[in-house]
């Protein structure tokens, strides 16, 4: 049973990681400038006619990487200090490196807590790391909102966001929102605690009848 529960418990926590990077993390709504006079001049025939050209979309983490990438963002360069950051983006490259960091933050206790449920039944600390690991959630959440705000709101474009100027006059944002994967990494925490919680309640009720056992 041990090792049942540190297979479970191990992969529950590690399962953070992958979910992080390869789940949809990021839902936007956002609609091509001009696509709705385009396509009632056309009649319709780009799709139904009134189509305003709204779209959702949802990325991972991975994909955004790949998609920014394309369009020719120097993460490296970003990441050295090398590349000016566009002064119309500076008001929130402080949330968005704290949204990074909490990010950062929640899996590395992933991985710790992996680690722990792998080597040992140290319960309570499995569920203290996962507590501290939805706690690391919320603050990116709430990061992640504040950076998000003026980038809905148009006082900040996503053209100037990552320099690349032809985004800001074709797409206006109207929603930019955590998504899936978010919410997966929370539940998995919360499971964990769960787990751990019912494997203590079961061991302990196993004790009582193994010690009124004895008694008798």
């Amino acid at each position: 049973m041990k090792i049942v529960d540190r297979i479970v418990s191990a992969l529950l926590s590690l399962a953070v990681i992958p979910v992080a990077i390869f789940v949809p993390m990021l839902h936007w709504v956002y609609q091509i400038m001009g696509y709705d006079i385009v396509n009632s001049l056309l009649g319709g025939n780009l799709t139904e006619a009134g189509d305003t050209g709204i779209t959702e979309d949802n990325y991972s983490l991975y994909a955004l990487y790949n998609q920014l990438k394309s369009f020719g963002v120097d993460f490296k360069g970003m990441l050295s200090g090398n590349t000016e950051i566009n002064a119309a983006a500076e008001p929130i490259i402080p949330y968005i490196k704290m949204t990074a960091v909490f990010l950062i933050v929640a899996l590395l206790i992933a991985l710790v807590t992996g680690i722990v449920s792998a080597v040992s039944n140290a319960k309570k600390t499995q569920m203290i790391l996962s507590a501290c690991g939805i706690g690391s959630l919320i603050g990116m959440m709430i990061s992640f909102n504040k950076f998000a705000s003026p980038i809905v709101s148009g006082n900040i474009t996503l053209g100037s966001l990552f320099d690349i100027p032809f985004v800001s006059f074709i797409t206006k944002m109207h929603a930019l929102n955590l998504s899936t994967a978010w919410v997966f990494m929370v539940m998995l925490f919360a499971a964990l605690i769960l787990w751990s919680l019912s494997y203590i309640l079961t061991g302990d009720k196993e004790n009582t009848i193994k010690k009124q056992g004895k008694k008798s």
